[in-house]
Order: structure tokens, then C-alpha cells, then sequence
């Protein structure tokens, strides 16, 4: 990006009708580096933009924001309310820390709050990168992470229920396998005898999920079979 002060930024991006509320420079403005900026708005962005007369297009994704100052996942710094901890014991103290082993402020176990080691720090990135896989803000991928950690906790809980629970599951799910087969297998039929080559396509592909639903039926078994 050309060398263009906050002022500037902000005016190029305007241009494109994005609606910024706040915009500032990461790191140190006196490095002879490209500018990196992040953006703060309340409306939804394109992955990517266009600024300036050449056209030139920047890619966009959500800012994985680390806990600087309550060392707390969740907000932005700019926005934290409360009191700056520190980051190897999670204190409010402002001397030198002289705690031997860190605290984490996350999970209270015995790392930083960033490290890789941390659960909480595991599930705020998932989420993050949800956000920008999806292109949703925080609170949706949020939840759908909350989502998905359910659906994965009652697939463990199923594995974990006893034979004769998982023959029933089986058998019910063979039942309702066959049944659609023996409804397939009329229409299949019903196409076959009509001999249009309109129909021909529609016979294969009719064909190959009844192949689909057999091998269903296949790897249903060792369920039924407890």
C-alpha cells in the first residue's frame, strides 16, 4: 500500500461507500513499512476493496485480536473496561511481577494467557477464523461454535451407548433404508418401462442411488450387529 497518512486511508475508503467508524495504524508509523491499518465498522465489508484511482484491491479479514491489557479474549482492547492484569500472573500489581510460573488468566492453568496450550485461546481463534470463513460477525460464530462442540459431544455420547441400544438404532435405521429402496426401486422400474431417451439419465442416476443406499445398508451392519 503507497505510503498514504490515516487521513488519506480514511478518504479512499469512503470513496468506496464503506462506512468506517475508526481506523489505526499496527505497530510503529516511524518503520518504512507497508501500512497496516485495521478497521472498525458497522457495516459488513467485502473480502476484498478497492482503493484509489488504479484499482488496486486489498484483502480483508477479521483482526485476531490477543488480550493485551485484562488479558481476556472477547473485545477489543480499545474497548476494555477493565483493570490492566498482569500478563504472568494475572495481578492488578504494578511493581515487577515475581511470580515463578506463569498464570493464565484464561483457564487459570500454568501458561500465558496466549499460548497455544490454552483451551479458551484455542476456542477465541476457531471462532475467528469462523468469522472469517463465513464472513459473520463474532456473536454468530460464536454460536455456532457453541453448536458444533454440542453435536460433537452427542456423536461421543452415542458411541458410548450399549449394544443393545446401538442394534435398535441399527435396525431402525436399516428399516427406513429399505424402505426408500423399495420406493426407488418402483420408480426405477416405472422409468425403465416408459423406454423415453429423455429418461435415460434420469434412469442412471436413479441406479446409482440405489447403489448409494445398499452400500448404506452395508455400513449399517456392524451397528446392528452391536
Amino acid at each position: 500500500m503507497p505510503q498514504w497518512d490515516d487521513t488519506q486511508i480514511t478518504g479512499k475508503l469512503k470513496e468506496g461507500g464503506n462506512k468506517i467508524t475508526k481506523i489505526y495504524q499496527i505497530g510503529s508509523k516511524n518503520k518504512k513499512t507497508h501500512k497496516i491499518v485495521v478497521l472498525e465498522t458497522d457495516t459488513t465489508l467485502q473480502p476484498l476493496i478497492q482503493i484509489g484511482q488504479t484499482g488496486t484491491k486489498y484483502r480483508l479479514e477479521p483482526y485476531k485480536n490477543k488480550p493485551r491489557f485484562c488479558k481476556h479474549w472477547g473485545h477489543h482492547s480499545s474497548k476494555c473496561k477493565n483493570k490492566t492484569r498482569c500478563n504472568n500472573c494475572v495481578g492488578t500489581h504494578k511493581s515487577k511481577c515475581l511470580r515463578t510460573h506463569p498464570k493464565c488468566a484464561q483457564c487459570l492453568g500454568p501458561h500465558l494467557p496466549k499460548s497455544p496450550a490454552c483451551q479458551a485461546t484455542v476456542r477465541e481463534l476457531s471462532i475467528i477464523n469462523e468469522m472469517e470463513l463465513r464472513q459473520i460477525n463474532y456473536n454468530t460464530a460464536r454460536k455456532l461454535h457453541k453448536l458444533d462442540k454440542q453435536q460433537h459431544s452427542n456423536i461421543v455420547g452415542s458411541n458410548n451407548k450399549n449394544p443393545n441400544q446401538l442394534t435398535k438404532i441399527g435396525n431402525e435405521i436399516t428399516l427406513e433404508i429399505n424402505k426408500a429402496l423399495t420406493v426407488l426401486e418402483k420408480v426405477i422400474n416405472l422409468i425403465h418401462q416408459s423406454n423415453h431417451k429423455e429418461t435415460k439419465c434420469i434412469h442412471k442416476t436413479l441406479l446409482n442411488a440405489k447403489s448409494q443406499f445398499q452400500n448404506l445398508i452395508t455400513v449399517n451392519d456392524p451397528i446392528r450387529n452391536g
